[in-house]
């Protein structure tokens, strides 16, 4: 997606997650979370990078001189690139402190997380503000 289309889909404020060094699919990411799954020492700069963050856009998308689109987001200084930003929902849970991790317009308001309160996740009703376990 190039900037243009992004924002004519995505106005300023739009709830994301944002990956500012590498998405969770990459190689790095998926060793950093081995790593601390099997109780081992990770670097901070490697888990530094592979943080995510679940933020709102505080600028249009715009191109770098190279052509990459990039934008900015609440919480991080500078652009990320596209292909690191994904939308989300970002409907606030009425019980806990997390929002909905699912794509904007999922159907019938059902929202949910991905294990945000340890194990079990929620799953709650956008509009009648109602948790369901």
């Amino acid at each position: 997606m190039n900037a243009d289309q992004w924002n004519q889909r995505y106005p300023i404020g739009t709830p994301v997650l944002a990956y500012p060094g590498v998405r969770p699919d990459h190689p790095l990411a998926i060793a950093v979370r081995q790593r601390q799954t099997d109780g081992m020492h990770v670097d901070l700069g490697d888990a530094d990078l592979c943080r995510a963050l679940t933020t709102v856009t505080r600028t249009p998308a715009w191109n770098l001189g190279h052509g990459d689109p990039v934008v900015s987001v609440e919480g991080y200084a500078g652009g990320i690139s596209l292909t690191h930003v994904v939308p989300i929902c970002g409907s606030q849970c009425p019980e806990h402190d997390h929002r909905c991790l699912r794509s904007p317009g999922h159907q019938k308001h059902i929202c949910r997380d991905e294990k945000q309160k340890g194990t079990e996740s929620c799953t709650w009703d956008s509009v009648a503000k109602a948790v369901t376990r």
